[in-house]
């Protein structure tokens, strides 16, 4: 036989639960409807705010790579024309640019132009230029060092080249270092110090074992051995 439940007319007159908590809802909602309101329209344009920053950020990334291909593309062509007519366009172009990493690479090519054109002192300018803006450990750092070390090279500083080239074996930099040993030992033998040439060719051998160049390492040592 069921059981049949009884409630007591206090029970009976309590409200429902789910009900009173419909009401607070309700009620909390008529109360502060224009806060709620207002609060929807914030977020609505923060996140209009939001995306129209990304989208305004995506385009002016996408403007400075199509930049950095002109730029590129001027230096690729420099083959068939002077160097004195290539720099001026890559310095227009870097002028568009905003500052940022993509300016600093145009600005690494546009040194590394300098280099190749025989323009070493405004070669040298640039890469300190590079190298004061840019973090110790950062690839473009490395590389405007690299090319500080080759340019005082070409100007047959030797003792100066010398400090760059083993400041760039000493920090773990990022650039492949059997070509930084490669190009000290040449910058120790064209100053005449075939001693220091052959150690670090031989550090060289050591380190790099495996090396898919090891061979011109050991043709270097080689060849300074038959000079010692």
């Amino acid at each position: 036989m069921a059981t049949r439940v009884r409630f007591s007319r206090k029970q009976l007159k309590q409200p429902d639960q789910f009900l009173s908590t419909s009401d607070k809802i309700l009620h909390f909602i008529e109360d502060y409807s224009r806060l709620v309101l207002v609060g929807i329209g914030g977020l609505a344009v923060l996140i209009l705010a939001v995306w129209a920053y990304q989208s305004s950020v995506q385009a002016k990334e996408l403007e400075g790579e199509a930049l950095l291909f002109e730029i590129q593309t001027i230096k690729d062509g420099a083959k068939n024309k002077k160097w004195s007519e290539i720099v001026p366009q890559m310095e227009k172009k870097i002028a568009e640019l905003d500052e940022g990493p993509q300016k600093q690479r145009a600005r690494f090519m546009v040194a590394d132009s300098y280099f190749q054109s025989g323009r070493l002192d405004e070669s040298l300018a640039a890469y300190s230029e590079i190298i004061e803006r840019e973090s110790p450990g950062s690839l473009a750092h490395g590389l405007s060092k690299l090319g500080l070390a080759k340019n005082l090279h070409g100007q047959k500083k030797y003792g100066e080249a010398v400090a760059q080239y083993r400041y760039l074996l000493e920090n773990n930099t990022s650039l492949p270092l059997l070509y930084v040993y490669l190009d000290l030992a040449r910058c120790y033998e064209e100053n005449s110090d075939v001693k220091n040439a052959l150690l670090v060719l031989r550090e060289a051998e050591t380190k790099f074992p495996q090396h898919i160049e090891l061979s011109k390492v050991v043709e270097n040592i080689k060849r300074l051995q038959a000079q010692a």
